[in-house]
């Protein structure tokens, strides 16, 4: 069984409250940790990577905190996957950058890039909210 992470979920979550903020008012890294008791500093890093990606922006100042930097509905579950795991796969050989020494001679290799080109696919589909 394929697993997201605690890092995906909780990239998820924090862009889920994002998303609900009223008239695009931010959101402090602390605050939410606060409210869904989820480790500050545990938080800090996944949130250093969405903003890396792309995905939120930083707004400093008294009531600073973050945004989305783009619309809620062009964020993918495969955008927060890389985002906060980076290249990933399903197998070893599969992550991106790897090379496999058997493959030219490994049977199992083409079921699980089909399996992963799919999941891949439906990751992409999926919208954060």
């Amino acid at each position: 069984m394929i697993i997201l992470t605690r890092q995906v979920d909780y990239g998820v979550q924090f862009l889920k409250a994002l998303a609900v903020q009223k008239n695009g008012k931010s959101l402090s890294v602390r605050q939410f940790s606060h409210d869904s008791t989820i480790s500050f500093l545990f938080l800090q890093r996944i949130v250093r990577k969405l903003k890396l990606h792309g995905i939120i922006h930083s707004e400093r100042g008294p009531s600073g905190g973050y945004v989305l930097a783009r619309p809620d509905m062009s964020i993918s579950l495969s955008d927060v996957i890389e985002a906060v795991e980076g290249p990933h796969g399903i197998v070893q050989c599969l992550k991106a950058g790897k090379m496999c020494e058997r493959k030219d001679v490994c049977t199992a290799r083409p079921t699980f890039q089909s399996v992963q080109d799919t999941m891949n696919h439906m990751f992409r589909e999926i919208r954060i909210v």
